[in-house]
């Protein structure tokens, strides 16, 4: 049973960090468009710090998992803390250079990597 949650995660893990992956080379392209740079510069930004969080919330997920079902004892973590942490740092770029980043798309691009999981569960039901 641990083997095969653990195994689950790392795949949906995988899949959301492949069409995460997917969505910043297609936004490539319009990074070169000029009119676009400050808003796909901000979209890639959110996207990035994103999809870091979802490895860390899944590496964690993975952890305290073992953690549980091995009998040890409880797992201290700062997880949420971090997470909030790289939001900030992201929030206090696109603040600072405001004629590099726009905070709307940048906002989009936090928001990618949940939808994509939402979008992945609905296809994926058993």
């Amino acid at each position: 049973m641990q083997e095969q949650t653990r195994n689950d995660l790392q795949r949906l893990t995988a899949r959301i960090l492949r069409i995460s992956l997917f969505f910043l080379i297609l936004a490539l392209p319009f990074f070169l468009i000029a009119s676009w740079r400050i808003y796909v510069a901000g979209f890639m930004l959110g996207t990035i710090v994103s999809t870091y969080n979802m490895i860390l919330t899944a590496r964690r997920t993975i952890q305290i998992t073992e953690t549980i079902l091995s009998g040890s004892k409880r797992l201290r973590t700062s997880g949420m803390l971090i997470r909030f942490a790289t939001i900030a740092l992201g929030v206090m770029l696109v603040v600072r250079f405001p004629e590099t980043f726009d905070l709307i798309a940048f906002v989009i691009g936090l928001l990618l990597t949940h939808i994509i999981m939402v979008v992945d569960g609905l296809f994926h039901l058993q």
